[in-house]
């Protein structure tokens, strides 16, 4: 569930997130492929997926 919310990247608000599913992006893989984030969203994803799969619970926390 948490790599279909883009709530916690900066500046990205709910209406944003509403579109990016409404354009058929479900996840963080079809949002790096998509071109609906800026450049430092895309960078902030990549390291929220390195996180993830790292298991790094205390840099999501860090995010709070």
């Amino acid at each position: 569930m948490l790599n279909n919310s883009f709530l916690h990247l900066q500046g990205f608000t709910v209406d944003d997130e509403e579109n990016l599913w409404e354009s058929g992006v479900r996840n963080w893989d079809d949002a790096l492929s998509s071109g609906g984030l800026t450049g430092n969203q895309r960078d902030e994803l990549l390291q929220c997926s390195a996180a993830l799969i790292n298991r790094d619970a205390v840099y999501f926390g860090d995010m709070l």
